[in-house]
C-alpha cells in the first residue's frame, strides 16, 4: 500500500514565495515537467531535490521542518 501525503503547505510556500508553480520552477531551475507531478504528489522528491528547494534563496525551510512539507499524511476533511 502506496502511503499518500499532504503537500498542500509545500505547495503553499511557493505560492507565498514564488507567486506561481512557473516562476518557482524557473528560481528552483527545475523544469516544470520533473517539479509539477512531484508537487502533486504523484512522483515523490527524490533527497537531493528536497536539500536543493529547501534553501534559504528557494522555499526558505529550515531543516526540522522538512517533515511538515513533505512527509505529512494528515488531510483535511
Amino acid at each position: 500500500m502506496a502511503v499518500a501525503f499532504n503537500l498542500a503547505k509545500l505547495n503553499g510556500r511557493v505560492v507565498e514565495r514564488f507567486g506561481t508553480r512557473a516562476a518557482f520552477a524557473e528560481a528552483s531551475g527545475i523544469s516544470p515537467g520533473k517539479l509539477y507531478p512531484r508537487l502533486q504528489g504523484t512522483v515523490p522528491f527524490d533527497t537531493a531535490e528536497v536539500a536543493h528547494i529547501i534553501r534559504p534563496e528557494l522555499l526558505d525551510i529550515p531543516p526540522e521542518e522538512i517533515p511538515e512539507y513533505f512527509f505529512n499524511t494528515e488531510f483535511e476533511k
